[in-house]
């Protein structure tokens, strides 16, 4: 095993059979499962009542069902499928169906990294001509070399056989 100061040979010193733990040693581990799955069950229950009182307003706002159960909604700048929404995780993660969405229509909730989450489409941005003919080149280049990586696997793969 290498050490900062060169090579280290480990030696076993005692071997503890398997036990159950004792109280002790398990209770700060065994409180904060129980405080993690209740913190993920209330928020589970909090934004199933904000997608169920979003689905009984005629006008679908997420801010204003949000503050009326005490909640928080945040607006992110326009977004591409690649980017993260800061705090909550990746677009891709909401699925497909967020990029097809009628604006002002309301999605899950959802399971994220950052938790619980209800969304909303407000605004659709086109995309212009003139940023994919600049961005052209990149993306042939990035096709290029993902074709030249998956032709050389090939080729290796029959090489080795």
């Amino acid at each position: 095993m290498a050490v900062p100061e060169g090579q280290a040979i480990p030696k076993v010193v005692e071997i503890f059979p398997a036990h159950p733990g004792e109280l002790s040693e398990v209770k700060e581990s065994v409180r904060e499962d129980y405080v993690s799955a209740q913190a993920l069950e209330k928020a589970q229950t909090k934004a199933q009542q904000l997608a169920d009182a979003l689905q009984k307003q005629a006008k679908k706002d997420l801010r204003q069902a949000a503050r009326a159960l005490g909640l928080s909604a945040q607006t992110t700048e326009p977004l591409t499928r690649q980017e993260n929404v800061p705090g909550i995780g990746k677009v891709q993660d909401l699925g497909a169906k967020v990029f097809t969405m009628p604006i002002g229509e309301a999605g899950g909730p959802l399971s994220m990294t950052g938790g619980q989450i209800i969304y909303q489409v407000d605004s659709r941005v086109i995309p212009k001509d003139e940023d994919l003919e600049m961005q052209q080149e990149a993306i042939r280049q990035k096709l290029l070399e993902e074709k030249r990586k998956w032709v050389f696997e090939v080729f290796q793969s029959h090489w080795l056989l």
